[in-house]
């Protein structure tokens, strides 16, 4: 929290110097009528970039950047393989300015981690789509495919992958993978609940046990597929799953989303 509130307008002066509480902000750089703002331990001025632009928004524009770019790399050669250096090359950020935005590589990594995670439960969301339970689960299966085939299947799962190589050494990171899997776990279940009721799949399936093969066997899916740069294995193990359901199989071979 700011010591002087949410932003402060400069206007008085005592000497060459501003002074509020323990902050002091040179004259020179803060002209009377400027308005500067403090936050999270960051000062940023609200008028004064090229284009109308803050510093607050290229500070904001800075850092998505960065992560953006942090996400990738951490993607494809995982958080340990991943040195500062490597950061600085892909970010294109200088190494002080690195740590300007973030105090260390594990709070970067644990940054992307929690991006990656909301936007799971986002394409959660969009891929459990469907006017029948069956139909969105062909859906959710057909889309795990197109994503990583979209990716040549390079990366795999940050999820999967973290897990194993992080899941030993960090707890902090173990526990928002944890809270991943649960997430898409529950959502299955939920889903398989709905198939049951509405009589699409067996009625002697467990929907607990059942979310949880789904979900080891996607990921082992992924892990195969990964190693042989070869889609068809992703596809042959969702297939597997369709079959003991009992629902498209053919779609989520081939691919086609379903709408009912």
């Amino acid at each position: 929290m700011s010591p002087f509130g949410s932003h402060l307008l400069v206007s008085r002066w005592w000497g060459e110097y501003l002074t509020c509480t323990q902050f002091i902000f040179p004259r020179a750089k803060y002209p009377l009528g400027l308005t500067i703002i403090y936050d999270n331990d960051i000062l940023y001025q609200t008028v004064g970039t090229k284009g109308g632009e803050s510093m607050r928004d290229k500070g904001i524009r800075t850092r998505e950047r960065v992560l953006a770019g942090a996400t990738e790399i951490f993607h494809r050669q995982g958080f340990s393989g991943t040195s500062i250096h490597d950061l600085i090359r892909v970010t294109g950020v200088k190494k002080g300015n690195l740590y300007h935005y973030f105090s260390s590589k594990e709070e970067m990594g644990l940054q992307v981690l929690s991006r990656a995670r909301d936007d799971f439960f986002r394409f959660l969301e969009n891929s459990l789509q469907g006017d029948r339970p069956s139909v969105q689960l062909a859906n959710h299966f057909d889309s795990i495919i197109r994503y990583h085939e979209s990716r040549n299947l390079v990366g795999g799962c940050i999820f999967g992958n973290t897990a194993l190589e992080m899941s030993d050494r960090n707890d902090t990171y173990r526990d928002v993978i944890h809270s991943v899997f649960e997430e898409w776990r529950r959502r299955i279940r939920d889903v398989l609940k709905s198939a049951v009721r509405f009589g699409e799949v067996r009625k002697d399936l467990d929907p607990e046990a059942m979310a949880r093969n789904i979900v080891a066997t996607v990921e082992g899916g992924i892990m195969v597929a990964r190693a042989s740069r070869n889609p068809a294995d992703l596809k042959a193990c969702l297939a597997v799953l369709a079959g003991i359901l009992g629902i498209d199989g053919e779609t989520v071979t081939h691919g086609g989303k379903q709408t009912g």
